[in-house]
């Protein structure tokens, strides 16, 4: 599954709790034929650890009153395996301008993640799995009206054959912001206003089809974003009757076939 938001482009890499995560690989250049028809200029993906019975707790604190706090759970048996890995980061952050006036104060942020993993061998050759997992995240920039906090839910399930392997998945997700406007007082940052607050739900939908034999990969994928922007914009002087709202909405569907085979010359020579 594709960890970049489907509507905005961007990555939130706090979505995934580190305790599951066995490594990190990074594909320079066109990687299609492995990572589908978004990775024409490279991928990072991120591998999970494999279900193995496992108990790990982990507990990190510093200046600021920050804190994170890590679990991953295990359990595997001959045909059902399961994990549970969950994640929480927060600070109480600190004053991000030299002069801090009235409307100032220390710039927090909190953040959760969680996945849940259930894997099922259905046959000798033929495995299934299922995962859902959350994110949430608030940021306070240092002053009332100026804050920003996003938050999705994804469910993956995917079946792999012999030489096929199977994957689908779905997310929603919502990011929401407001900015200020600062008030020319008499005393610097003495007061300020809201100047605007933007809302950007967006739902996200995708399959891919892989065939692995020898030196043959073939790939099909496809996907489907959906999201809107909703903004109120406030202009100065503050009032009700002058909110401007300012809305947009798009819709992306792609698919891509990407075929790709590996051919070793032959190192038999005829002899006399």
């Amino acid at each position: 599954m594709p960890l970049n938001d489907g509507f905005g482009g961007w990555v939130y890499w706090g979505a995934v709790p580190c305790l599951g995560i066995a490594r990190v690989e990074i594909a320079p250049g066109a990687s299609s034929a492995l990572f589908g028809s978004s990775a024409v200029g490279g991928a990072v993906e991120i591998v999970s650890r494999a279900v193995v019975d496992r108990a790990e707790v982990e507990l990190e604190g510093g200046g600021f009153r920050t804190g994170e706090a890590a679990l991953s759970l295990g359990k595997r048996g001959d045909k059902l395996a399961a994990s549970l890995d969950l994640e929480g980061l927060g600070t109480a952050g600190y004053q991000v301008v030299a002069s801090p006036g009235l409307v100032d104060h220390a710039a927090s942020s909190r953040r959760v993640s969680g996945r849940a993993r259930l894997e099922a061998r259905l046959a000798p050759e033929v495995t299934a799995f299922a995962r859902v997992g959350g994110f949430g995240e608030s940021e306070d920039s240092g002053t009332r009206y100026t804050t920003a906090s996003a938050r999705e839910a994804e469910v993956v399930a995917g079946v792999t054959a012999g030489s096929f392997d199977l994957k689908a998945f779905a997310r929603q997700a919502r990011f929401d912001q407001d900015r200020a406007r600062l008030l020319p007082d008499a005393f610097a940052r003495a007061s300020e206003q809201l100047a605007s607050s933007q809302a950007a739900p967006a739902d996200d939908e995708g399959l891919s089809l892989q065939y692995a034999s020898g030196g043959l990969v073939a790939v099909l994928d496809a996907r489907r974003v959906f999201g809107r922007s909703q903004e109120a914009l406030h202009p100065a002087p503050l009032s009700a009757a002058a909110v401007i709202a300012r809305n947009a909405s798009g819709e992306q569907q792609q698919a891509g076939i990407f075929v790709e085979e590996v051919l070793s010359p032959s190192s038999r020579r005829s002899g006399e």
